[in-house]
Parts: C-alpha cells; structure tokens; sequence
C-alpha cells in the first residue's frame, strides 16, 4: 500500500490554516499543523512531512527563520519548503534567501 504524501502547514492564523489544511485534505494529501513556529520546528524533525509551508509571520519563530535553522541541514531534494509571506517582495526576499524554495500566497477563501 501506497505512504500518503505528507505536508505540514504552519500558521498562526485560524482561518487560513483552516483553508489551507482543507484544499490540502481534498486533494489526498496527510496533512499536519503547527500554529506557531516552535511547534512547526518539533513537527517538521517527529513527522518528516514530504512538503512544508510556512507562514512568514508567527509567534515564537517565523517561518523565514525556521527555513534559516533547516537550511544548514536540509539537502534540497529532501523535501520542499514553501514560505507564504504576508507582504510583497522584502518579505519574499527575505524567504529565499533563509532558504526556502519557493513562496506561495496563502488563499483567502476556500475553494469550491
């Protein structure tokens, strides 16, 4: 039998976390959550998720800032890790730069 393909989402945010955990889930995926950035750091070193996004913006540790701590560690291929800055270009920057692949924006409303 096939592993579903893991991804944890972290974000301080109820309700984007709540969307994004849904699309997620209707797509097949196992899907793992983190609402600040200490808990997102635990989670990602237990549950060795196959996709990680994470908001730029959280208590305890950002997510530019855990893409900094992973990034020494991490071989590229091992996983893609994905910052959902709040803010245009400085904070998409910033995320690169830490070491994440790629950003996305987080969605606003579910999809039907």
């Amino acid at each position: 039998m096939d592993k579903k393909q893991s991804i944890l989402i972290a974000d301080d945010d109820p309700q984007g976390l709540a969307i994004l955990q849904q699309i997620m889930l209707s797509q097949g995926y196992e899907v793992f959550t983190a609402s600040d950035g200490t808990t997102a750091l635990a989670a990602i070193e237990e549950k060795k998720p196959d996709l990680i996004i994470l908001d730029n913006y959280m208590p305890g540790m950002s997510g530019s800032e855990i893409a900094a701590q992973l990034n020494p560690t991490r071989k590229p291929a091992s996983y893609p890790l994905l910052c959902s800055p709040a803010l245009p270009n400085p904070d998409k920057l910033e995320s690169i730069e830490a070491g994440a692949d790629d950003f996305i924006t987080s969605p606003t409303k579910p999809l039907n």
